[in-house]
């Protein structure tokens, strides 16, 4: 996991997911059939980035974008870093701007011990990641 400083920051890719602007009800949809590089707003701007989450899965790279009082928090997880036995995916629907879509979530978890000092351990999970989506049918 790692954080971003500014939107330009955001390696460049072929990403899909969305981002959500300031002036606009629903979400701009990136699909994963067409994905790309997002333009983003200069930082400051109106309209700004509500929220966003990308994924680029040539990378295995996802971008998490939250507007906070007019700072942007951004933060960039490569799932190379993590070992398979460690993420699990799991799927969720949404309707997105009149479209189904099935959402991959995945959760991240580690070995910890079970408790400090102890010799046993077991995975803990420590964050759930946006890894990519698909349109489903009606």
């Amino acid at each position: 996991m790692k954080k971003l400083d500014k939107l330009t920051d955001i390696p460049h890719g072929n990403y899909e997911g969305y981002l959500w602007y300031s002036n606009s009800r629903q979400a701009e949809v990136i699909e994963s059939n067409e994905p790309k590089m997002p333009a983003f707003p200069e930082e400051r701007s109106i309209p700004f980035i509500i929220e966003g989450m990308l994924y680029e899965r040539s990378s295995k790279r996802s971008i998490h974008i939250k507007n906070l009082n007019g700072k942007y928090v951004i933060t960039q997880f490569d799932f190379d870093h993590y070992p398979e036995e460690e993420i699990i995916v799991e799927d969720r629907y949404y309707l997105v701007n009149g479209q189904k879509f099935k959402m991959h979530i995945s959760e991240l978890w580690k070995t910890q011990p079970l408790e400090e000092g102890s010799k046993f351990e077991a995975l803990a999970p420590i964050a759930h990641v946006f890894s990519g989506f698909t349109k489903t049918k009606q």
